[in-house]
């Protein structure tokens, strides 16, 4: 026995720890993100995702489509505390275009406590009765848009000199001690993944490079990752790029970096990004046309506009990340 031999011959007492379980989601960038020392990729699950960036970029967008893909493929169901007054009627074709069948539980009316007390009955006590009552769905993915949103009843009802300041923490602190739990193994059994938007001002008397998200520190414990998103290109059918940053990753390297293609009206589309994501690795080549070696699959504008629907057409490009 050599050395390292000696040193790598340990054992584990008391409870031991379960390996994180990950799930690749088919976007290359954004799973191998995600990739740690041990060649390990896929998106994290159990765990909290605070997601923020500038106002208007497609924070919202880009959660309720990762939501509805992780719920139809985790075969589960969505909970969304809607705080925003997110456009319903677009929230349908992110649905539909991804042919959503399961239950999404919208609570957008009432004080933000009440909101925030029945995202967290969802996870906490529906679970308890599915064995008494098989009607009540289980509730796996969770969105909260947005915590910049909160408005305590303190704050609401208080005047200018009222001290206020701060309770949108508070709130914070108190829903990520009930949903931390949840995320954990040892204590479900099935771990959730909740996506929390936030926004990203600048720091109030710091330099003009110093940016800060609501909600304070307290929600740093529920999300293990962080997630800074920005829009790199637009084109002019109203789709565009979203390239994302990993601020914080609890189960890997920090500062790894993704993008995103996101189709005007539908939210993410893979195969779209896929082309995107191949280019990048210099898999194929894109410039006026799209080409796979010798072969051309058309202009990307012809591709934007008349192939999105058709995911067999993206199949050869599916087929070269994973080579």
């Amino acid at each position: 026995m050599t050395i390292a031999d000696e040193i790598l011959d340990f054992t584990f007492s008391g409870d031991p720890a379960d390996p994180i379980k990950r799930h690749l989601t088919g976007l290359y960038s954004f799973d191998h993100a995600f990739e740690t020392a041990m060649g390990e990729f896929g998106m994290p699950i159990g765990t909290g995702y605070e997601v923020f960036g500038a106002k208007g970029i497609g924070k919202s967008t880009w959660c309720y489509s990762m939501a509805t893909m992780l719920a139809m493929a985790l075969q589960t169901n969505i909970h969304l505390a809607d705080l925003e007054g997110f456009d319903a009627g677009h929230l349908k074709y992110i649905l539909r275009y991804l042919k959503y069948s399961g239950n999404i539980r919208l609570t957008h009316q009432g004080t933000d406590e009440k909101i925030l007390e029945k995202f967290a009955d969802s996870f906490l006590r529906l679970g308890e009765f599915k064995q008494d009552n098989e009607d009540v769905p289980e509730y796996g993915i969770g969105v909260l848009d947005s915590i910049a949103a909160i408005s305590p009843l303190a704050e609401k009802d208080g005047d200018f000199g009222g001290a206020t300041y701060g309770r949108r923490a508070v709130l914070m602190g108190a829903l990520s001690r009930l949903l931390l739990p949840t995320t954990h193994p040892r204590t479900t059994g099935s771990e959730k993944i909740y996506f929390l938007v936030n926004h990203w001002y600048p720091k109030v008397g710091g330099t003009k490079y110093e940016y800060q998200s609501p909600g304070g520190n307290v929600k740093n414990y529920l999300c293990g990752v962080q997630i800074h998103l920005k829009r790199s290109k637009k084109f002019t059918d109203g789709s565009y790029i979203l390239n994302g940053t990993l601020h914080k990753n609890r189960y890997g390297f920090e500062r790894r970096e993704f993008q995103v293609f996101m189709k005007a009206g539908v939210g993410i589309h893979k195969g779209l990004t896929a082309i995107y994501d191949a280019a990048d690795l210099g898999k194929i080549e894109l410039g006026k046309s799209v080409k796979i070696g010798d072969e051309s699959f058309g202009f990307m504008k012809t591709i934007r506009d008349n192939e999105w629907e058709n995911d067999e057409f993206f199949q050869p490009f599916y087929d070269i990340l994973k080579e």
